[in-house]
């Protein structure tokens, strides 16, 4: 069985497939608005690609916040590879790149529903819930 690859996204066919899942995964499954979730801030972010036999099937970006800390945001995967493995490794390839770039700590705002997950890969919950785009959230954090 092939395994997917994950890649940091830099050639443009790459970013457009990161923002394929993007679009299909938030603004049509969870109905957030198209100019929210393309937010102006793409071209100052990392993008990760998760692909499985050429075909798209998740994403990630990071943000940079400071010198010292990045913002784990839009993590997508397509509702037939969730609960596979995907998200993790997207999370998990996107902080070892953070912490090879000299990063120390890497931020996220986390659906309520997907903490859980989250906390499994280190992150520490540190706000109380909140909505963004109608969906409860809160922000977790990690040292690197």
């Amino acid at each position: 069985m092939p395994r997917p690859v994950i890649s940091e996204a830099t050639e443009i066919s790459d970013l457009d497939a990161c923002f394929s899942v993007r679009f299909d995964v938030f603004c049509i499954e969870q109905k957030v608005n198209q100019d929210a979730e393309f937010d102006g801030l793409d071209d100052y972010c990392r993008h990760y690609l998760a692909t499985l036999d050429s075909v798209e099937i998740g994403t990630a970006r990071v943000r940079p916040l400071d010198k010292r800390v990045v913002k784990i945001e839009r993590v997508a995967v397509t509702r037939t590879h969730r609960n596979s493995g995907i998200g993790r490794r997207l999370v998990s390839r996107a902080l070892d790149d953070a912490r090879k770039r000299g990063y120390s700590t890497a931020f996220l705002n986390s659906q309520v529903h997907a903490c859980p997950f989250y906390e499994k890969l280190g992150f520490l919950t540190e706000t109380r819930i909140f909505s963004e785009e109608g969906i409860p959230h809160r922000g977790m954090r990690k040292t690197l």
